[in-house]
């Protein structure tokens, strides 16, 4: 090839090259299938198995303590004694 059908050729895009030797590409076109977004659904499912009973946890409290102040008409600082919480346990599953 002479020097001057060397800088005629068509050069290879940087994009292109990135897409043939990408391994997660098929057929150097199309993106496997499965592979990133399996990876976005197991970070939603672990976000949501980790938050979803945190937030329950949290938001029981929050209702009980609401109860027991506002409710209840008791002193908000009560409801950090053990004592309060263990005799709400017993007038709720007393036999």
């Amino acid at each position: 090839m002479s020097p001057q059908e060397e800088r005629q050729a068509p050069v290879e895009s940087k994009r292109e090259a990135d897409r043939k030797s990408d391994p997660n590409r098929a057929n150097g076109t199309e993106p496997a299938a499965g592979k990133p977004k399996k990876r976005k659904k197991s970070r939603l499912k672990l976000w949501i198995r980790i938050s979803i009973p945190f937030l329950c946890v949290l938001f029981l409290f929050a209702g009980m303590t609401i109860g027991y102040v506002y409710v209840g008409k008791q002193p908000m600082s009560d409801i950090w004694k053990w004592e309060t919480w263990r005799h709400a346990f017993d007038l709720i599953y007393a036999p």
